[in-house]
């Protein structure tokens, strides 16, 4: 889906990217993990086209991601930001239906595609509602719908790519855990998903794969299993800790060594 080769990124004089070399495969999640000032939210930048490369190729199904045209991509891939209201007042379901604005479809073919994709997020009780009066949970599973609503297409999802910048920041357990179980959906009607995710457990628990970047650099990327270590993690996030087994989800759980918190 994507390919970055030797990506280099320098802005005002300071280095945030530096030879990264990632493959996004598709049919897959990829978690991207890194402590704040990693290089996490450049990289998406670059990815998104909105940051030019010093050096290095980006690669969009094997073709440079410039050659190709906005309104191309639109079809193809979709953001969703961390929580960022608009300025404006307006119902749910209209500003849902604003995904649909590159379509070319009937009003009533748009209203049909923006009912489903209500139903399958979730948020059809909300769709008379006010977006100024929803929650901060109930705002990102709008702009997730959003996203899901700007690629659905009679072929199924598949050849499509969903970004996320750390989407479960403003949602709580029983959402976050909602969240993950629709990108999982999306990615088994053929989707691709790549997250930043804050919380490096939940990261480990839902994801196929996991990036880790340092200080602009990537660590390491590959599977889960393969990437959750204590190596891996206490050189990224500069601490010390361990992983405990746990038991509901077969997967390790990064814990903090209780003396090195003591001594921050």
């Amino acid at each position: 889906m994507y390919q970055l080769e030797n990506v280099t990124l320098t802005r005002q004089k300071k280095r945030l990217l530096s030879g990264v070399s990632l493959s996004l495969a598709t049919h897959r999640i990829t978690a991207l993990i890194g402590a704040n000032g990693a290089g996490k939210s450049t990289l998406m930048k670059v990815l998104l086209g909105e940051y030019k490369v010093d050096c290095g190729e980006v690669m969009f199904k094997g073709k440079s991601l410039h050659q190709w045209k906005l309104k191309q991509l639109s079809f193809q891939r979709a953001y969703v930001a961390q929580s960022e209201r608009p300025v404006f007042d307006a119902k749910v379901y209209d500003y849902l239906l604003l995904a649909r604005e590159h379509h070319q479809e009937s009003l009533t073919q748009a209203c049909r595609w923006g009912e489903e994709v209500a139903d399958i997020v979730g948020i059809a009780h909300l769709l008379d509602s006010s977006i100024t009066r929803l929650s901060g949970g109930e705002f990102q599973l709008l702009a997730f719908a959003r996203a899901w609503l700007q690629l659905a297409k009679y072929e199924g999802l598949d050849g499509t790519v969903m970004l996320l910048d750390e989407p479960t920041s403003a949602l709580d357990i029983k959402q976050s855990q909602k969240l993950y179980r629709l990108l999982h959906q999306y990615k088994e009607k053929g989707g691709t998903v790549l997250i930043i995710e804050h919380d490096i457990n939940q990261a480990n628990q839902y994801c196929d794969h996991i990036a880790i970047l340092k200080q602009g650099e990537l660590l390491v990327e590959g599977t889960s299993q393969a990437c959750f270590s204590e190596n891996y993690l206490n050189q990224c996030f500069e601490t010390e800790g361990y992983l405990q087994h746990n038991e509901h989800t077969n997967k390790p759980t990064y814990i903090l060594n209780h003396e090195w918190e003591n001594n921050v």
